[in-house]
């Protein structure tokens, strides 16, 4: 997940969407323009994203904010630390170099060229049409010409508003 560097649309508003893929199989999963990049609002998307799609085993980020707090504890946010508790593993970018997540950033290139000062790209309805035809129209040669909508598979693990208390989770209890 990341951020994608920001616009602005015809209105002169900003447009700065949060984008969530599924690394195995290049699924966007997320594709949202956030009013602030603000953790409780960050933290709204993945709870929808977790209720629909169950909690993943993994998350890759970048060290910016809210993924990550350079001054924190073990570096993490609010938002990562929530993951963890979650029972979700965090694996973060080197700082500096956006090339450890090149095939993210790849999307992100696809969404400058396609959708940036493109008229109508100030409404979701626009980014969420865009994620449908990447998703489910758009083979990838990577994927052996089939679609990530072909191959995508939600987890298993279901999401719960209420984590388990920390102490039973498995990396706790070992202690």
């Amino acid at each position: 997940m990341d951020f994608k560097g920001w616009w602005y649309d015809e209105a002169k508003r900003r447009c700065e969407p949060l984008t969530v893929r599924d690394e195995h199989t290049r699924y966007v999963l997320e594709l949202r323009r956030m009013k602030d990049a603000r953790s409780e609002t960050v933290r709204r998307v993945f709870e929808r994203l977790f209720v629909r799609c169950g909690l993943p085993q993994m998350i890759r980020s970048d060290n910016g904010s809210p993924f990550a707090a350079t001054s924190a504890l073990l570096g993490l946010s609010r938002l990562s630390a929530w993951w963890v508790v979650l029972g979700i593993d965090l694996e973060r970018s080197r700082p500096g170099h956006p090339q450890d997540n090149g095939a993210h950033e790849r999307l992100h290139r696809d969404i400058s060229l396609e959708l940036e000062g493109v008229s109508g790209t100030h409404a979701q309805g626009a980014l969420d049409l865009w994620r449908e035809q990447f998703n489910h129209e758009r083979p990838h040669e990577a994927l052996g010409m089939r679609t990530p909508g072909e191959l995508y598979m939600p987890a298993t693990r279901q999401y719960r508003a209420r984590p388990k208390p920390w102490n039973t989770l498995p990396w706790a209890a070992a202690r």
